[in-house]
């Protein structure tokens, strides 16, 4: 029986959510990284490895950080007082412990308050802990293991189907390595602003449209059988330190006219791609408020909270139908968590909103609101 009190926790996290999703203009117009920064960065992942989203790093909407004599590196944007850094900081794990405490002994000599870390890992969730972070689950990343990958048997019925009928009318997959040429770009970008219609672009931890990024990676392109592209996705990678490697399914876009099925097709055809291009993992990203307690049975107020806007919060984002689809394809789910400190978690989930989401309208009375959560948390 859910509490009075988790009900009111549920309806202010609602209300902060719904009624401010809207007021907010987070991604800057100038430059936060220049390309020689952006190509040391490049060579610095590669050298060091890189985890499920250090690609998003390449996206021109975050400021960088090297730490511990620059062995470690930083990624983050600032919101109302705080800098959010997406992930777990990248470079010689050994010091990410003295990295993030330098980070935090930055943040202080700026007037900055505590950073908070974003869909951080469980293999360095301890550190946080012992740095006296307060770590909250907030999803699962979905990841599709593509050694064995096949469309055998009667469960992957309903992904062989589509995938056959859409062949047989004369539809296939291509995918392009950069460089791309001039005419790919318009035809992917022409999917992109159709399927965006009047929507606004995210930010930071959700890849937007941006031709300098996507020129970085392969393209997966679905076409017609008149040869015209109805879908696309893009295919960052990574090596992390283990040696693992993953492609991504990172910014997808199609048609909204395209046939049942098309991003069934788009995506088994990435991982039999993936599979014979010697790829470990193909990520799906994250399924938020998936499982969010470890054990399944919530616990915490925000647990209940949390599961409670998954079961029901449909209207404001569709938590249960992305985690229903990804599902479809995953052969495993990996934990993700905030770790934040000195801070509630209201104000850390209020801060991400505004954060990945952008609006320009309503901003002189979001000012007011801005400054109310810069005091409070």
């Amino acid at each position: 029986m859910i509490t009075i009190t988790v009900i009111v926790a549920i309806i202010f996290l609602m209300t902060v959510i719904s009624g401010y999703y809207y007021y907010y203009k987070m991604r800057s117009s100038k430059t936060m990284l220049n390309n020689s920064c952006l190509i040391e960065l490049f060579s610095f992942i590669k050298n060091n490895g890189g985890h499920f989203l250090s690609h998003l790093m390449f996206l021109n909407d975050k400021y960088g950080y090297y730490a511990a004599n620059r062995s470690v590196y930083f990624s983050f944007q600032k919101k109302v007082g705080k800098i959010i850094v997406l992930g777990d900081p990248i470079g010689n794990g050994s010091l990410f412990k003295e990295a993030i405490t330098e980070l935090q002994d930055q943040c202080k000599s700026n007037r900055s308050n505590q950073p908070i870390f974003y869909q951080i890992s469980s293999t360095y969730k301890s550190i946080y802990e012992e740095l006296r972070y307060r770590v909250i689950k907030i999803g699962e990343e979905a990841k599709v293991y593509l050694p064995d990958y096949n469309l055998e048997g009667k469960k992957k019925t309903r992904l062989r189907t589509p995938r056959n009928k859409l062949e047989r009318e004369g539809f296939s997959v291509q995918v392009v390595s950069p460089p791309h040429t001039s005419k790919l770009m318009t035809d992917v970008k022409f999917v992109s602003d159709t399927w965006l219609g009047n929507r606004s672009e995210k930010g930071f931890s959700v890849s937007f449209f941006d031709y300098s990024y996507i020129s970085r990676f392969p393209i997966a392109v679905l076409y017609n059988n008149l040869g015209d592209i109805v879908a696309f996705a893009t295919l960052p990678s990574n090596n992390n330190q283990n040696g693992e490697t993953t492609i991504h399914i990172d910014l997808m876009r199609y048609l909204p006219d395209s046939p049942n099925g098309t991003m069934d097709y788009l995506f088994t055809s990435i991982f039999f791609w993936g599979k014979d291009q010697g790829y470990d993992y193909c990520s799906l990203g994250m399924a938020p408020l998936s499982n969010v307690s470890d054990d399944r049975i919530p616990r915490t107020l925000y647990e209940k909270a949390a599961s409670f806007m998954f079961e029901h919060g449909e209207y404001l984002y569709k938590f249960k139908g992305l985690k229903e689809f990804k599902a479809k394809f995953a052969t495993h789910w990996e934990p993700r968590y905030i770790a934040y400190k000195r801070t509630t978690t209201i104000g850390v989930l209020f801060r991400l909103v505004l954060l990945i989401h952008k609006s320009s309208e309503k901003r002189k009375r979001s000012r007011v609101v801005y400054q109310l959560l810069r005091k409070a948390s």
